[in-house]
C-alpha cells in the first residue's frame, strides 16, 4: 500500500473498498423513511411542545402504529437494538418510543398531540406524543422508570448505571448484562 506519512499533508485519501459502499437498495429507501418519518415526530414533538406538554424532546414519549406489519416488525425491532445508535428513541431525540398493535390500545387514550406520516399509497404511521414515562436521569437527561431503583446510584437510568459501575471497576462489558437484570427486577417491583 505504500509508506507512512511523516506529515499530514503528504497523506493520500484512502483507497474506496466497495464492500463498505455497497448498501442494498431496500436499506437505502428504508433509512430514507426513518428520515422522513423524524421530520413528521419532530412536527408533532414542535406541537406538544407549543402546547406546554413537553419543554425538551427528551421528556417525550412517541406512539407509532402502522398499517403495514412488516414495517411495524422493523420499528419494533428498532425499539430493543443490539446497540444504542440505531434506537429508534435516540433517531428522534425522545426518552422512548413504542409500537403499537392497535390505534385502540388504552395506552394512547389520553394523547393529545398527534400527526401522521404517509409512507406510500393508503400507509400511514400515525404518530402520537405523551409525557415519558420515569424520572430524569442526571447523567443522560434521558426519562426512564429505571432511575431510583440503583442503591448505589439511584439518580442515574439503567444504561447510565452500567456505565458509572463499569468505569468504578473497570469491566463495563460484563457488569452492563448484571445491571441490565438488576434494573428489569427493580422495575418487576
Amino acid at each position: 500500500m505504500g509508506a507512512v506519512a511523516k506529515f499530514v499533508f503528504e497523506s493520500r485519501w484512502p483507497e474506496l473498498d466497495a464492500e463498505h459502499l455497497s448498501f442494498p437498495e431496500e436499506e437505502v429507501d428504508f433509512w430514507g423513511k426513518i428520515l422522513e418519518l423524524r421530520t413528521e415526530v419532530n412536527k408533532a414533538l414542535e406541537v406538544a411542545r407549543s402546547g406546554k406538554l413537553i419543554g425538551s424532546s427528551l421528556e417525550a414519549k412517541v406512539y407509532l402504529h402502522c398499517s403495514n406489519e412488516s414495517l411495524a416488525e422493523r420499528l419494533n425491532k428498532m425499539c430493543e437494538p443490539t446497540n444504542e445508535a440505531d434506537a429508534l428513541h435516540r433517531i428522534f431525540i425522545t426518552s422512548q418510543v413504542e409500537i403499537l398493535n392497535s390505534l385502540q390500545d388504552e395506552r394512547i387514550k389520553d394523547v393529545q398531540y398527534t400527526g401522521e406520516y404517509l409512507i406510500e399509497e393508503g400507509n400511514k404511521i400515525w404518530i402520537g406524543v405523551s409525557r415519558a414515562n420515569g424520572s430524569k436521569c442526571d447523567r443522560c437527561w434521558n426519562y426512564s422508570p429505571q432511575v431510583g431503583s440503583f442503591t448505589e446510584h439511584p439518580l442515574l437510568c439503567g444504561r447510565c448505571h452500567s456505565v458509572v459501575i463499569g468505569l468504578q471497576t473497570g469491566n463495563v462489558d460484563d457488569l452492563a448484562k448484571v445491571t441490565q437484570s438488576e434494573a428489569k427486577e427493580a422495575i418487576a417491583q
